[in-house]
């Protein structure tokens, strides 16, 4: 009983940092698609 308890809450605690590494790193990409996305719009603006 104890056993399963401690499996059940080691494997939430597993789920949610998980979880949080997933939203950290898409974040990240988020920032780096928008920043080219920017870049690349400014270098089309300029040689214009």
């Amino acid at each position: 009983m104890l056993s399963s308890l401690l499996v059940s809450e080691v494997t939430t605690t597993q789920f949610y940092y998980t979880w949080d590494h997933i939203g950290f790193i898409l974040s990240r990409v988020f920032i780096v698609v928008l920043a080219c996305g920017i870049l690349f719009a400014t270098v089309k603006y300029v040689k214009r």
